[in-house]
C-alpha cells in the first residue's frame, strides 16, 4: 500500500521526538512494517536503474569496408549515378546477407559523405565584401528598436537607423518584390559551383536584365534607366 506524502512526513517528525513505533502506527493509522520504513528512508528521489550497457561492437562491423569503397568509387562517377544510402542497403542485403536494418547504414552513409564532400558540392555561403548597404529593422512585436544601448551601437558602427511605421507594409514592399524577382530569375535557376559565378550572375542580371530591359507598371512602362534618363532631363530644364 502506498503511504501518502503527508503520512511521511508525520512518521518521521514523530519518530525524530522518540516516539515509539507502535504508538506511531497507532496514532496515523498505519502498519508498523510502513512506520519502520519511512522514519529510517533518507533518500525519497532514488535513481532509476542505469539500462544494460550495450555492446560495443557496431551491428556495420565487417561492411563498413565495403560501403566506404562504394562511396570511394562514386566520387569518380555523375552525382546521378552515385550511391544513394537505399541502394547501398539493398545491395548489403543481397550480395553480402546483411542482417541489420536500415537505420545505421543512412547514419553511415551521411557521416562519410559529410566528411568527405569535395570542393564546390553544396551550397555557397553569399558572404560580400564590407561596403555600404541600407537595413531595415521594421517592427517587433509591437516594439520599435528605439533603446539607448541599440542606438548607440549603430552610432558607434556608423550606421544610420531607419524606422518604418507601424502596419506600413508597404516600407519593405518594393525591396521584398525586388528579391523576390531576382530569386526566380537567378538564384534558382541552376546551381552555382562558386560565390564569384554567382555574383557575375547577379550582377549581370541587375545591370542588363532589371534595369535596361524590364518595364514597370509603376513607371509608366518605361525601364528603371529610362525613367531616370527623363526624370534627369526634365530637373535639368
Amino acid at each position: 500500500m502506498t503511504v501518502p506524502m503527508s503520512v511521511q512526513e508525520n512518521i518521521r517528525r514523530l519518530d525524530s521526538q522518540g516516539v515509539p513505533d507502535r504508538e506511531i502506527a497507532r496514532r496515523l493509522g498505519v502498519s508498523r512494517s510502513s512506520v519502520t520504513k519511512y522514519a529510517d528512508q533518507e533518500n525519497y528521489s532514488p535513481e532509476p536503474p542505469a539500462p544494460p550497457a550495450r555492446n560495443g561492437a557496431s551491428v556495420l562491423t565487417g561492411v563498413e569496408h565495403i560501403i566506404e569503397m562504394w562511396l570511394g568509387e562514386d566520387q569518380r562517377r555523375n552525382r546521378k549515378q552515385r550511391h544513394t544510402a537505399k541502394r547501398i542497403f539493398d545491395r548489403l542485403v543481397d550480395e553480402h546477407g546483411f542482417t541489420g536494418t536500415y537505420s545505421p547504414v543512412q547514419r553511415f552513409v551521411k557521416k562519410w559523405t559529410a566528411r568527405n564532400r569535395q570542393t564546390g558540392e553544396g551550397f555557397t555561403e553569399l558572404v560580400w565584401p564590407a561596403g555600404t548597404a541600407q537595413v531595415d529593422f521594421g517592427q517587433a512585436e509591437g516594439s520599435q528598436f528605439r533603446s539607448r544601448k541599440f542606438v548607440s551601437a549603430l552610432h558607434a558602427n556608423g550606421l544610420t537607423g531607419s524606422m518604418g511605421r507601424v502596419g506600413a507594409c508597404g516600407d519593405n514592399a518594393a525591396m521584398e518584390s525586388f528579391f523576390s524577382l531576382l530569386q526566380k530569375n537567378v538564384l534558382n535557376r541552376k546551381r552555382w559551383e562558386t560565390r564569384q559565378e554567382l555574383r557575375l550572375a547577379i550582377i549581370t542580371w541587375i545591370e542588363r536584365t532589371y534595369h535596361r530591359r524590364r518595364r514597370q507598371k509603376a513607371l509608366g512602362k518605361l525601364t528603371p534607366i529610362e525613367f531616370e534618363t527623363i526624370n534627369n532631363m526634365v530637373l535639368a530644364a
